[in-house]
This record gives C-alpha cells, sequence and structure tokens, in this order.
C-alpha cells in the first residue's frame, strides 16, 4: 500500500504541474501495474479471511487461549 501511497502522491505532483486527466498521469508515472498489485493483495486478503472464517479458526484460538 505504501508503494501505491508514492505512486498517488506522483500523480497529484504530475497533476499540479500539467492539467492532465487522470488516465494520462496515470499512465505517465506507470499506476496501472501498482494498482493491479494492490488490487491482487486486497483479494488474497479476502480469500484468506473467507478461508479462516469458514474454518472458524477465531474460535479455535480462543479455545485453545482458555486451555492453558
Amino acid at each position: 500500500m505504501y508503494r501505491y501511497q508514492t505512486i498517488i502522491n506522483k500523480i497529484n505532483k504530475e497533476n499540479e504541474k500539467h492539467k492532465l486527466t487522470l488516465e494520462e498521469i496515470a499512465q505517465e508515472v506507470g499506476e496501472k501495474p501498482y494498482r493491479t498489485k494492490l488490487q491482487d493483495a486486497f483479494e488474497k486478503l479476502k480469500q484468506a479471511d473467507s478461508i479462516l472464517k469458514k474454518e472458524n479458526v477465531e474460535e479455535e484460538i480462543k479455545k485453545q487461549i482458555r486451555l492453558v
């Protein structure tokens, strides 16, 4: 996310210099690969969260803590 934020900052700076469209600036600073990586990371987090919920991992951890 930090890398993507730096790209967004570059986009904002470029917009101050040149009044281009968002798409033009994004292309100029190479934003698309970073956006794709960020979206992939969020999707993986969603999947991991779904798996944990499905397997009821949180409850199992709480049970293990109570046993200790």
